[in-house]
């Protein structure tokens, strides 16, 4: 092999040298013993020539030869002396050649992709039917943030007609040529790297598991086990802050590729019909929200005030942070800071959106509950979970777990999530500002309502208890790395304000909830979902809010149209309303 890396050109020469097998052991006949038996057939060498290098900026051509000598492989031959048996497969083939030849593009630093061809000459002499083929295929590769790798490849290939020769007429068959297809995928990545995170939020999804079956009224109050064991973690860390002097942070690059998979789950579950039926309700979900949302604000101004506190802590502790989350606080606490000459910003608007988080996780179930019980409600049965699987140990509808329908469930997602990342760039050149989550659902919903039209045949993970546990694992988790990760010993320095007004919070979104939002809704077992979820629209993130739901529908029966229309309002539209709320209360 040589290498010149500043042009990306690479050269291997391989020899893998010939095998001839002699094999012994005992033959049956029809279930009886028939005596030893031995066979033997050679195997052939082969080189491979390979060869690559870059033609351009980003752009890399590859091609091989190979030949492999074949020709040696003449006859298998069996010998049984006790069956008087003396047999051989005949083959006497010819030796092989294959060429491939492709072309590689880095579109940018986390997607690559190929096209080849390949020829395949055939090794039929006329005794079998091994014949020529002819392939083309692409593949993709997709780099994650936490040093994964995602591997994607299809082919097509063309099987030329090949015709026996060599026997009797009558025993001579031809095959006519045809096409097949293939597909491969595979995900690469270092255990050694960033992963102790992932594992201990795992030993606290567990140990939060473990809580609320022994805890009765945990589950009662539909209290999600990420919630359990996040919030214990998050106090464990903080008794290593007070006790030890230790402040405990984690690394959340793999907590990010969990919400694309939870959401794309969401997406994969949608159709027409129920995006249809979930127009009204979407849009008066939307109206609900947008008008909470100058509720959350005029309760926080008016609770500064009347507090004391100075300017610019109201929109601080109001939808800034709460109805939208850390992220939103990062983005907008600058400019407050700047304008309201305020220097803890940042730490104000942090520890608000903290602090909510664990009350919207911790309120939504019980709201939910008490809904429930009041009005008898309880979902219809009729359609599979879209997350997570019910607690009776009775097979789920839509069939069994195995591993086939886990591979193919995670074969699609990460099929979803490639093109949403392809599609990224075209989505932002429209002026449009989408979270990545949002993105692979809209995909996601385009691809599961026209693939499988297109190709019935194929296995689809749409509404089945593999899509749902995968979906759930992925919302678990990512829900228990946010709560560990919380430093609850930054809320100490605030003082009773920031509790007094985010308690004055709580009381208005749980009565609006109550009052006006489940009438709204239709008095029913969605709205009661959607009660849950909107906790986390009012005070936490719309990962809680789906945790939330997802506890309740675990508990009382799915509810497919609150999983698709709650996340476009949370997290799509009503951003759009934050922002000119955020803007008017800055001016």
């Amino acid at each position: 092999a040589y290498e010149i890396p500043e042009i990306a050109f690479r050269t291997q020469l391989m020899y893998r040298s010939g095998v001839n097998i002699n094999a012994t052991g005992n033959a049956t006949y029809y279930g009886l013993p028939a005596g030893p038996a031995t066979g033997a057939a050679n195997f052939p060498q082969s080189v491979e020539f390979k060869a690559q290098s870059g033609i351009a900026p980003d752009w890399l051509a590859y091609g091989s030869v190979k030949w492999t000598n074949w020709s040696v492989t003449k006859q298998l031959t069996l010998n049984v002396p006790g069956l008087h048996l003396t047999n051989g497969n005949d083959y006497f083939w010819r030796d092989g050649w294959t060429v491939t030849g492709g072309i590689g593009h880095k579109f940018n630093d986390q997607l690559s992709g190929t096209v080849f061809a390949s020829w395949d000459r055939g090794v039929s002499t006329g005794w079998d039917l091994t014949g020529a083929s002819y392939t083309i295929g692409t593949g993709v590769s997709l780099k994650d943030k936490m040093g994964g790798e995602l591997r994607l490849g299809v082919a097509a290939i063309y099987l030329a007609s090949v015709s026996e020769t060599n026997y009797a007429p009558i025993f001579n068959r031809t095959v006519q040529g045809d096409w097949g297809y293939a597909f491969s995928g595979g995900y690469i990545f270092d255990l050694t790297q960033r992963y102790d995170w992932v594992w201990i939020s795992s030993l606290a999804l567990a140990v939060g598991a473990g809580l609320n079956e022994i805890i009765a009224p945990l589950k009662r109050w539909n209290i999600p086990e990420a919630v359990t064991g996040g919030i214990l973690a998050a106090l464990a860390t903080l008794f290593a802050y007070k006790v030890v002097g230790l402040a405990v942070s984690f690394d959340l690059d793999a907590r990010d590729l969990l919400l694309l998979y939870f959401f794309t789950g969401i997406g994969l579950n949608a159709r027409v019909s129920d995006l249809a039926t979930g127009g009204k309700p979407l849009v008066i979900l939307l109206l609900l929200t947008v008008t909470y949302l100058v509720l959350q604000n005029v309760v926080a101004v008016g609770g500064a005030a009347a507090l004391g506190l100075p300017h610019g802590v109201g929109p601080l502790l109001g939808s800034v942070s709460l109805v939208g989350g850390h992220g939103t606080t990062i983005a907008w606490a600058p400019m407050i800071s700047q304008r309201f000459d305020l220097p803890n910003a940042l730490e104000i608007g942090i520890a608000s959106a903290t602090l909510g988080l664990v009350i919207a996780s911790l309120v939504g179930g019980p709201v939910a509950g008490l809904l429930i019980s009041r009005f008898s409600l309880r979902g219809t049965g009729d359609d599979a979970p879209m997350v997570g699987l019910p607690d009776t140990p009775a097979e789920p509808e839509g069939g069994s777990v195995n591993y086939k329908n886990i591979l193919v469930t995670i074969l699609a997602l990460n099929m979803v999530i490639i093109i949403a990342y392809a599609l990224e760039g075209v989505v932002e050149k429209t002026g449009l500002k989408l979270p990545m989550f949002v993105v692979c659902m809209l995909v996601a919903i385009v691809i599961t309502n026209i693939l499988p039209k297109l190709a019935p045949r194929m296995p689809w993970p749409a509404r089945t208890p593999a899509l749902a546990l995968v979906s759930d694992l992925s919302l678990k988790i990512f829900l228990a790395m946010s709560l560990m990760s919380m430093q609850l010993w930054t809320l100490g320095g605030l003082g009773p304000a920031l509790a007094t007004v985010l308690g004055l919070q709580t009381l208005v979104a749980v009565a609006y909830i109550l009052f006006v939002v489940f009438p709204a809704m239709g008095r029913n077992y969605q709205a009661a979902v959607l009660a849950a979820g909107f906790t986390g629209i009012s005070l936490g993130a719309t990962p809680t809010a789906i945790a939330n739901m997802t506890a309740v529908t675990r508990t009382h029966g799915p509810a497919p149209i609150a999983f698709i229309i709650l996340p476009l309002v949370s997290a799509f539209f009503i951003d759009i309303a934050n922002a000119l709320a955020i803007g008017f209360m800055l001016r």
